[in-house]
């Protein structure tokens, strides 16, 4: 599997229970159109790989080397 999730190109990463974190990623993303349009674009590459009809192929595959 590729690496999918990339920190700022399809999304923000942030630690968990870190509001300071949270907070600046939510800011960026309603501030700037320049990363909010980026994400936006880039993240529906991530959904077209995380889509059901993605999946089911790449299972179908998976049972196909099986047998």
């Amino acid at each position: 599997m590729p690496k999918i999730i990339k920190n700022n190109y399809n999304l923000i990463l942030v630690k968990p229970s870190n509001v300071k974190e949270l907070t600046n990623a939510l800011l960026q993303v309603t501030e700037d159109p320049e990363v909010r349009n980026n994400l936006s674009k880039n993240l529906k590459d991530l959904n077209n790989y995380l889509s059901w009809q993605s999946i089911s192929k790449e299972i179908r595959g998976l049972y196909a080397q099986l047998y």
